[in-house]
């Protein structure tokens, strides 16, 4: 009796540890291009459209609006920042969770520019969250007020979950040891 308890245990180990093991990460890039205006502390993003990428190796489509989040946004340089969700592309989203500004008050070409990165992670339903970087470069001109930019998102590599992989092998070592037990018992 004790035996099927343990067998069925390490039964369910086995069955909860494939789900976790089998999920699917995001991958790929986006850029994007639009109008934003900044400060020494703070970004508000205009009208955004994707230039260009790569999502779950499907292109994406030059054009594709990207609704960034509304209103004033203020930065920090460094550290973590609680995950915020900073824009997305029909279901999928990117989110921040640390950023490093460089802002140039003059370039010594009359230009103000801010290099803005860091890292975050990707959202789209049918798949797990999946860690990303960003990285927003941009310039004002002095004179003229017109602002250019881009942006990008690229997924970075995963591996493995530690506890999914050892719930997979837990629950592999129960299949071969309830085996194993079953051989036995037919024996004698």
């Amino acid at each position: 009796m004790r035996t099927s308890f343990k067998t069925l245990f390490l039964a369910i180990l086995f069955v909860a540890g494939i789900p976790a093991a089998m999920a699917t990460p995001i991958t790929g890039f986006v850029n994007v291009g639009g109008s934003n205006s900044f400060t020494s502390s703070t970004i508000t993003f205009g009208p955004s459209i994707a230039t260009g990428g790569l999502i779950n190796g499907n292109p994406v489509v030059f054009g594709t609006p990207i609704t960034f989040a509304s209103g004033t946004i203020t930065y920090t340089p460094g550290g973590p920042v609680p995950p915020t969700l900073i824009a997305s592309m029909g279901s999928l989203q990117f989110f921040v969770t640390s950023e490093f500004p460089t802002f140039v008050a003059n370039n010594g070409l009359g230009f103000k520019t801010l290099d803005l990165m860091g890292t975050g992670f990707f959202r789209m339903s049918g798949f797990t969250d999946s860690a990303a970087t960003f990285d927003l470069t941009t310039q004002q001109s002095l004179r003229s007020n017109i602002t250019s930019g881009s942006f990008s998102f690229t997924a970075v590599g995963l591996a493995p979950e530690p506890a999914s992989l050892l719930l997979l092998g837990t629950g592999l070592l129960g299949i071969i040891g309830a085996l194993r037990y079953r051989r036995g018992a037919r024996t004698t």
